[in-house]
C-alpha cells in the first residue's frame, strides 16, 4: 500500500498565502490578509457563485 506524504507546514502556508480567499462577513470592511475578498451574502449563494467561475474548484 502506498502512502502519500503529508504536506509540510511551510508548504501549506505558502499555498494559503498564495491562494485567493473569500471571507463571509457582515462586519468587516477590509481584510488584513492578501488576496482576500470580503462578501456579505449567504454562504450557499457565495459557494454557487464561486463554483460558476473558471476553475470552479473551491475548498
Amino acid at each position: 500500500m502506498s502512502r502519500t506524504a503529508r504536506p509540510t507546514p511551510r508548504t501549506s502556508s505558502r499555498w494559503l498565502v498564495g491562494s485567493g480567499k473569500v471571507v463571509l462577513s457582515s462586519t468587516l470592511a477590509q481584510a488584513p490578509w492578501e488576496r482576500t475578498t470580503i462578501v456579505d451574502k449567504p454562504a450557499a449563494e457565495v459557494a454557487e457563485d464561486l463554483e460558476a467561475t473558471e476553475g470552479g474548484d473551491i475548498r
